[in-house]
């Protein structure tokens, strides 16, 4: 199995894949997407995905200044 770019902006990331790359459990993008909060994500039927330009902009948009 060949490891694929997770910055690779074509790439669709899993859940699984997305919450390895943010350092949180799984479980914590699912209540997210049902709170409506978290990165964008795709629904391709039943199945989710996330894009790396999707998480960067989270991570941007969570960045914090001190006053």
């Amino acid at each position: 199995m060949a490891f694929r770019d997770p910055f690779d902006r074509k790439a669709l990331l899993t859940t699984d894949e997305a919450a390895q790359l943010l350092h949180i459990p799984v479980a914590t993008l699912r209540y997210w997407r049902t709170k409506g909060g978290g990165p964008e994500w795709i629904k391709i039927g039943r199945h989710v995905r996330y894009t790396p330009e999707a998480l960067t902009d989270y991570i941007e948009s969570c960045r914090v200044r001190a006053s």
